[in-house]
């Protein structure tokens, strides 16, 4: 009887995933949020978490990931996420955290991003496991199947805003269970839409929704909820911290003084920004570039090399070629006035493949050697000299070299002279200029001043647009435009500062590449947007 009364109260610990923290870690504090989402995906078929920085984001997907895991047999876990680092490093690196420190030690053998589940002789159950994937192929997230008597299978997207419509849609067919949670950074996926839409009915009435949205600002904070209180009744600093590593008030308060309104609005307050002011590439004018190429295109994506817009074929006028170094890819992007006609992306171990590919494509789009642009990083000064050397006059830049000198003033109009008598740096360095001449030529109010197109981005190119879409605009001290750093500077542990791979998960290739393709177009005699900034 006494077997039957702990077999029991197991199971109902097992059902409760809060209890089943308190069990198998008594010391750790989950506040209201956090209970939040680990119900939700105890009782609804998906939770959207969009949320603040340092409220525990990955704590708690980690806690729901060893939960669900431990909670039923046969269970399959799907990890995923737009980064290899963050997927690696961060999350599994709470899971494994989760899973020493636990109380009670679990059956689980832990390999490098797979656990499995083993019986009493050491043997692996080959129906359950938790796996890890980054976010590149979408064939890898199909096929995760068991029988749905309960939900036995669990997705987990983590940093959401990085991930493309395709990995969410693949795993409809499988996951009983879904977790999508991150900072609210891009507004192009199925992330925000879902955040966007709200809560949902499961129109089956399975007894819980078929989608729960929970928003976790960084008000939210226990830290800085009782620093608050504090300061209401006088208390003097140093206030409480009542949950270790989750934002404190002092770091709350020292944020919203930093932090410009867009960075405030995504990472401290947890909603997405949705204003135009501070982005390179507002969300409008890329709606417009897609459809405009829709437009322009009613031959659909199939096109050979996209090459056919209003029935007469399109001649390329620059490609910009982003060598990839390490894990980063190769690209190459082909355009003409009216916009991309063809993005390609390898891998490219051996970069001197990358010296025989560009010469095919030259060729196969009638370029000549001074219409390509290489970033002179990552191995691309030596493919271009080696082009050179070959007879292939092509151009080098390198993105933190000085911006060109015809670009680098701004003509002030009579009025602004008569306050200040002296022209203007506009880039900081040739990176920020690329980028701010892809700005111009997608900007549709500034096109229409000059009376030239809007450049046409095909739809389908989801990686492209999620890269261009957080660029932020931002100006220093001298007000010269520049962009924020793809690597943190070695030693630099500075959590404000803003790096383009921690925001992506990966390396801006797509959209290094368009802006050298657009550049190179610009700079080989096709008209520009002249004098805008």
């Amino acid at each position: 009887m006494g077997l039957d009364n702990t077999s029991k109260k197991l199971q109902e610990i097992l059902a409760d995933p809060v209890r089943f923290t308190k069990m198998c870690w008594p010391k750790i504090k989950l506040y209201d949020r956090q209970q939040e989402v680990l119900y939700s995906v105890r009782d609804n078929i998906e939770t959207f978490v969009h949320a603040a920085n340092e409220v525990g984001k990955d704590f708690i997907a980690s806690i729901a990931v060893v939960w669900f895991y431990a909670s039923r047999t046969p269970c399959k876990v799907v990890t995923s996420s737009s980064g290899e680092t963050q997927l690696k490093s961060i999350l599994w690196g709470e899971i494994n955290e989760r899973i020493e420190t636990s109380r009670f030690e679990f059956p689980f053998e832990v390999k490098d991003l797979r656990i499995y589940k083993v019986n009493s002789e050491g043997k692996r159950d080959p129906r359950s496991y938790v796996i890890g994937q980054v976010t590149k192929v979408v064939e890898n997230f199909q096929g995760h199947h068991l029988p749905h008597d309960k939900p036995r299978v669990l997705a987990v997207f983590d940093e959401a805003s990085g991930i493309a419509d395709p990995f969410y849609e693949a795993c409809e067919s499988w996951a009983h269970r879904k977790l999508i949670i991150g900072n609210p950074l891009s507004t192009t996926n199925f992330f925000f839409r879902g955040c966007k839409k709200g809560d949902e009915e499961d129109p089956a009435e399975s007894g819980g929704l078929l989608k729960k949205v929970i928003h976790i600002d960084g008000l939210d904070s226990p830290n800085v909820k009782v620093g608050k209180k504090c300061e209401e009744l006088g208390v003097k600093r140093p206030h409480p911290i009542v949950v270790p590593g989750v934002l404190s008030y002092d770091e709350y308060l020292r944020r919203s003084h930093k932090w410009d309104h867009v960075k405030r609005t995504m990472r401290l307050d947890g909603h997405f920004y949705e204003g135009e002011g501070a982005l390179l590439f507002p969300p409008d004018w890329l709606d417009l570039c897609e459809e405009l190429y829709k437009i322009l295109n009613p031959y659909g994506y199939d096109t050979p090399y996209r090459r056919v817009i209003n029935g007469e074929t399109r001649k390329a006028k620059g490609m910009g070629v982003d060598t990839g170094a390490g894990r980063d890819l190769s690209c190459w992007s082909i355009v003409d006035k009216l916009g991309l006609i063809e993005q390609i992306t390898l891998e490219t171990p051996n970069t001197m493949e990358v010296a025989s590919q560009t010469i095919s494509l030259m060729r196969d789009y009638d370029l000549e050697p001074h219409e390509i642009v290489f970033d002179a990083g990552g191995g691309g000064k030596q493919i271009s000299d080696r082009l050179i050397e070959q007879g292939y006059n092509v151009r080098a830049v390198y993105f933190a070299g000085s911006p060109s000198p015809e670009r680098t003033k701004k003509k002030l109009s009579t009025a602004e002279k008569k306050d200040d008598d002296q022209t203007k740096q506009v880039y900081k360095n040739k990176r920020a200029e690329l980028y701010g001449i892809a700005s111009e030529l997608c900007d549709p109010g500034l096109c229409e001043e000059y009376n030239r197109p809007v450049f046409t981005i095909p739809e389908d190119l989801y990686h492209l647009r999620q890269e261009l879409a957080i660029m932020p605009k931002q100006y220093d001290s001298e007000g010269r435009m520049f962009l924020p750093p793809k690597e943190r500077p070695p030693g630099n542990k500075n959590p404000d500062l803003v790096v383009i791979k921690e925001i992506l998960g990966r390396s801006p290739d797509r959209a290094d590449s368009l802006c050298l393709g657009m550049y190179a177009m610009e700079e080989s005699g096709a008209p520009r947007v002249a004098g805008a900034v």
